[in-house]
Formats: structure tokens, sequence, C-alpha cells
């Protein structure tokens, strides 16, 4: 099987730091959301409705409305641009850059419900086009699935497997290690520290088809 640029290690690397820095960063800055995790987001609707606290609903609704709106555009992108001389995959990072900008432009805290949508559609977009490492399914964005992979590969010895998914899991641990102190010293504008990677895995999709 020929393995894709957009599926190599360092690209994975790249995407899973992005995904732990937007973790964080939804989670310090705009009011305790993990806007890339619908997991959360759906125990917590189901808790203030619970609790019949039905104004929150919103803030956790919006990133599970924004998130299904990604993973829609990215597979009509897919589909309109698959024949395209430039890679389909150029233009969901170029968009990604664009929200990035977008993010920092809306920072004020009253337009907190529309960046932490764009942060969930952002979220979308990334693990929906790029699903694979050397041909093994994983997401950018969110650890649980990586670890189980961690696991499942040591009880199995297959320990590239195992050094794959290490790498993955602990990209996104630096990701947020590293958007906790940027977000210490800049703020909001810590955010626009991602362009940098996301401008390295353009290049390496680009030139490497």
């Amino acid at each position: 099987m020929i393995k894709q640029s957009s599926d190599t290690l360092k690209i994975a690397v790249l995407l899973t730091f992005i995904g732990g820095f937007l973790e964080i960063y939804s989670f310090l800055l705009k009011g305790k959301v993990f806007a890339t995790t619908i997991t959360a987001n759906i125990i917590l609707i189901m808790y203030n409705i619970y609790s019949f606290n039905f104004s929150e609903i919103i803030k956790y609704l919006l990133p599970i409305i924004f998130f299904s709106f990604g993973i829609i555009i990215v597979e009509l992108l897919r589909k309109r641009l698959k024949k395209n001389s430039v890679h389909w995959r150029e233009y969901i990072l170029l968009l990604e850059l664009l929200l990035v900008v977008l993010i920092y432009i809306f920072k004020d805290v009253r337009y907190d419900m529309l960046t932490i949508s764009m942060i969930s559609f952002m979220s979308a977009i990334q693990i929906q086009t790029f699903r694979k490492i050397e041909n093994l399914v994983y997401m950018s964005t969110m650890c649980t699935g990586n670890t189980r992979k961690i696991i499942e590969s040591l009880v199995k010895r297959d320990f590239k497997k195992v050094k794959i998914f290490s790498a993955i899991v602990f990209s996104f641990s630096l990701g947020i290690i590293f958007g906790a102190l940027s977000i210490e010293y800049i703020f909001e504008s810590a955010i626009l520290l991602l362009i940098i990677p996301l401008l390295i895995i353009m290049y390496l999709v680009h030139y490497n088809k």
C-alpha cells in the first residue's frame, strides 16, 4: 500500500501538538470548555439538563454543532477537490490558518461562544482530513483512542505501534504544556503560535505529494 505524505509520523506529531494546544487554550481562556472533545460536551449538556440549568446548555451544544459542520465541510471539499492540481488537504490547512487568525481577532470574552465554536470546527476538519499515520488510524485532537492503541500494542508486543502512538500522545501532551506556558505570558495571542506548525505541515504536504 502506498503511503501518502499526509500520513507520515512528522505530520501526525505536529497535528497532535496542535490538538493539545487547542484543548488547553479553550479550557483556560474560554470558560473551561473542552472545545475539541465532543464526549465532554455531551456529558455537560446532560448534567445541565439534569440540574435544570438550561441557560448553560447552548455553551456546550454549539461546539457539537460546529464539529458536525466541520465533518460535512471536509467531505464536501474532498469530493469537489479530489482531482485538483493542488492537494485538497492544503485547502483544509489554509482554512485552519484562517481560523487561527479569526480566533485571535475575536479573542474578547464577548465572543467566547464564537471562538469556542471555531475551535471545535477546526478540530473536526483536522481529524477528518488527517486520519491515518503510516496506515494506522489515530486521532489528532484527543488521546483516548491513541492511549488504547499503546496498551493494546504492548500486550501484542507490537513495539513499532507502541513507539508510534507513544510519540502521538507525547506530542499532544507537549502541546498542552507549551500552550499553558505561552498563555501565561502572552495570553490570547498564544493562538497565533499555531501558524508555525500549520505552515510546516502545509510545506510537507505540498512538496511531498
